[in-house]
């Protein structure tokens, strides 16, 4: 159960919707600063590792690294101790402990199997340098075809002593875990992601290769290429040039016709410009042009004439006298019985704080302040001016 729960939390690497597990137990990770327990699932092309948990626990950690049998370039038991596996890949060498020389046996062999069983289900390579597709063994899109094809390497292209490489051929960076190593598919020698960033058919191909074969398929491109138009070149470079750019961009007709009405092009230079175009641009400046003449022409509709009156009509116009803000905190002149030298603001201050919730409010006052905020005190709702209006 703990088997099954830590191969469903493989996320990354060779595992997919379909796998198995060839063989699985408790490794030591012998380390530079002393040995960490851990636990191994060797699955059909990856050998993945966790933090050591017990069967009790029911929370799988994620994996703590994977190994790709793709990549397996050697393994064997360690000459002074039987029970350490010296597992090599390009970047590192990794030992790993068993608890006794025949579990250490058996890890072996079960490792070898599975690395003879990932090279047989390989597909085969180019060697002819012939960029063909690559046939998935899963077309689900399974993660071990592309750490296959990562992997890939040519047969008998490249010298043995370029294919076992520690760095780059190109710029010469050394592979470790944070620098991967691609081969060529044409070539077949080792690069770094960056000096083999071509993809061509799904295939890695490095610079100096990918340079070559463009040149070679510029050279035989056909010397009868389509010869640019001289009216339509200098039709570009003229007054004009702007609105055949937007033809070039795919502007329609219509569109590039109603763009030149409406920066002022004169008719004759759009109708020149249309009749270029054959019969659906002269189609398209008689729709744009002669319709627009004769729509300004003709009188205005009463809709129309409504429409404009009221657009043009000035927004919020004061029928009354206006009154501004500062009117209110304008002061009179101490000798004046209205105010006696304080605003508004100073006698509802201290109105309030003399504890008296009715504010002294002037008559001037009332009408500017029922004017700002809509407001209808008694005095004004009392006073003669609006009877007379109401009673009307």
């Amino acid at each position: 159960e703990v088997r099954s729960a830590m191969a469903r939390r493989v996320k990354f690497g060779a595992s997919g919707p379909e796998f198995s597990v060839r063989h699985e137990g408790a490794l030591e990770k012998l380390r530079r600063f002393g040995q960490r327990r851990r636990y191994f699932l060797l699955l059909d092309s990856s050998l993945v590792y966790f933090r050591f948990v017990p069967p009790k626990y029911a929370l799988i950690p994620r994996p703590e690294g994977e190994i790709h049998l793709a990549t397996l370039q050697n393994v064997a038991l360690d000459e002074a101790d039987a029970r350490v596996l010296k597992v090599q890949v390009p970047n590192k060498t990794f030992f790993l402990r068993a608890e006794s020389t025949e579990a250490a046996l058996q890890w072996l062999t079960e490792l070898l199997s599975a690395r003879d069983a990932v090279a047989d289900t390989t597909p085969p390579t180019f060697t002819t340098g012939e960029l063909l597709p690559k046939e998935l063994l899963d077309p689900s899109g399974d993660r071990a075809d592309v750490a296959a094809e990562r992997w890939w390497k040519t047969g008998g292209v490249a010298p043995q002593t370029e294919l076992e490489r520690l760095d780059c051929v190109l710029c010469s960076k050394g592979f470790s875990a944070l620098c991967w190593k691609y081969f060529c598919s044409i070539c077949g020698r080792p690069h770094c992601d960056r000096c083999s960033s071509h993809a061509i058919m799904r295939k890695r191909v490095c610079s100096v290769c990918f340079v070559a074969a463009v040149s070679a398929a510029e050279a035989e491109a056909p010397d009868d290429a389509v010869q640019p138009d001289p009216e339509a070149e200098q039709e570009k470079s003229g007054p004009l040039g702007k609105y055949a750019k937007m033809e070039s961009v795919g502007v329609p007709l219509h569109g590039i016709l109603q763009a030149m009405k409406r920066d002022g092009v004169a008719p004759e230079q759009a109708l020149q410009f249309a009749q270029r175009r054959g019969e659906a641009g002269t189609t398209a400046y008689a729709a744009i042009y002669e319709a627009q003449e004769k729509s300004t022409d003709a009188a205005a509709t009463p809709a129309q004439t409504a429409k404009k009156s009221a657009k043009d009509a000035k927004p919020f116009q004061r029928k009354t006298q206006p009154f501004y803000w500062n009117a209110l905190a304008k002061q009179d002149s101490s000798d004046s019985p209205r105010g006696g030298g304080r605003s508004v603001w100073d006698r509802a201050e201290e109105d309030t704080l003399a504890g008296r919730h009715k504010v002294t409010v002037l008559q001037h006052e009332q009408i500017e302040l029922e004017t700002l905020f809509k407001l209808r005190t008694k005095t004004s709702a009392k006073s003669p001016k609006r009877k007379q209006e109401s009673a009307k």
